[in-house]
């Protein structure tokens, strides 16, 4: 897309303050609506605007929103999701106000989505993820998803935060003696609002762990992918949509499910909405955002750790239930990896041939058949031996009486 004339090189100095995202999008969908309409450029665009407003004619002052609106609607028409098609309305918005012309374009003008969005996600359907996170990046994945939960903030702000977010973060203890931490504010992405982020102690403690595993450079991103790099807002969405079709026969759960569950309890609890827009980065008010500063004298804080119950996912005991699964699923991983090598074992020796006073001290359950082979009864004792002696060391002891005779002991 040409960037050489001025009404592009001011709309690009202003874009410049947009993420980088949002920048691409906004230059994709602006080119493909000059495109669509055979407009050259840029710069033919803001000219047909300003003649639009010198005309005498009130209504010929509104062709260009009525373009954009067409295109929009044919957007949607063809396939494209509402949220998607509005993005042109957006970029072009965002271009004349860089130009400082008016252009009347309201929220009532955009396409709106006729789904039911997503849905709030419950406090067992985050446990019952919690536990189905896989093997890669479990440690991370779970540290996302007691974040999301505990601050409310989308995910293109949870994965802007950096190590040094968290390790500079207030610590405050409630009378229980668990720790919170409390952001300095946070600029979010899409509102450019502060958000007041707090974590709670389940949180602070899979936050933790991860961050032992991986490291605590200041400066890193909060959140890595594979490459060591910030983790991406897509890859980030795609996960969680992974991780929430976990759970069989509920649809429409995915990372803005844990944001509706934040406001939702919080409110709940009593907090009133404008604090829990505080504590989310969501704008407020003019009038009320003038005069409510909870996040100043320290009762926004109070009012966060006193309302934790309502956001704790495992109980009153969250902290130690915690650490009580985690042990827990590592003993059952360790339980099902013995018992695959036991069968493994079995259907091994069920092949081996042993003489008839052998085969009568040993008791196997599994044998069913067992082929004629020719192997020493020392062979078979070492074997065994082997074994028993790796079992010792994860606590499984093997009924001795089973044990095949030493050769030496027949005589």
């Amino acid at each position: 897309m040409e960037t050489e004339s001025k009404a592009m090189r001011v709309w690009l100095a202003q874009l410049d303050t947009q993420s980088e995202g949002t920048k691409k999008i906004y230059l994709r969908t602006l080119e493909a609506f000059l495109t669509r309409f055979k407009i050259e450029d840029g710069e033919s665009l803001y000219r047909m605007k300003l003649d639009d407003l010198r005309s005498e004619d009130t209504r010929d002052r509104l062709r260009v929103e009525g373009m954009v609106k067409t295109y929009m609607v044919g957007k949607v028409k063809d396939g494209a999701a509402p949220m998607s098609a509005a993005q042109t309305g957006k970029a072009v918005v965002s271009f004349f106000k860089a130009q400082n012309v008016p252009f009347n374009l309201g929220r009532g003008d955009y396409p709106k989505g006729t789904g039911p969005g997503r849905r709030i996600i419950s406090k067992e359907q985050i446990a019952e993820i919690y536990d189905k996170v896989g093997a890669e990046f479990r440690e991370r994945n779970r540290a996302l998803i007691m974040v999301l939960k505990d601050s409310g903030l989308r995910i293109s702000d949870v994965v802007s935060l950096n190590v040094g977010n968290y390790t500079e973060a207030q610590v405050i203890h409630n009378a229980d003696g668990e720790p919170f931490r409390v952001f300095d504010p946070v600029l979010t992405k899409k509102a450019k609002v502060n958000a007041f982020v707090h974590l709670g102690p389940e949180s602070v403690k899979v936050l933790d762990t991860y961050l032992k595993e991986r490291g605590n450079v200041r400066l890193d991103p909060l959140f890595t992918d594979r490459f060591r790099k910030r983790l991406g807002v897509t890859a980030c969405s795609i996960q969680f949509d992974r991780l929430c079709k976990n759970i069989e026969g509920v649809s429409r759960l995915g990372a803005h499910s844990f944001r509706k569950f934040h406001f939702t309890a919080l409110e709940s609890a009593g907090v009133p909405q404008n604090w829990i827009k505080l504590l989310e980065g969501k704008n407020l008010g003019q009038s009320i955002g003038a005069y409510s500063h909870p996040e100043e004298s320290g009762e926004l804080t109070q009012t966060f750790i006193r309302s934790y119950d309502k956001l704790r996912v495992f109980g009153r005991e969250g902290v130690q239930d915690l650490e009580l699964r985690a042990k827990t699923q590592h003993l059952e991983a360790k339980v099902d990896t013995l018992t695959n090598e036991m069968e493994v074992f079995r259907n091994l020796a069920a092949r081996m041939v042993y003489k008839d006073k052998v085969l009568k001290d040993i008791d196997f359950e599994a044998w069913e058949e067992v082929e004629r082979r020719t192997v020493s009864d020392e062979a078979l004792r070492e074997a065994w031996e082997d074994r028993e002696k790796r079992m010792k060391e994860e606590g499984i002891y093997l009924d001795i009486r089973a044990r095949p005779r030493s050769s030496k002991n027949k005589q």
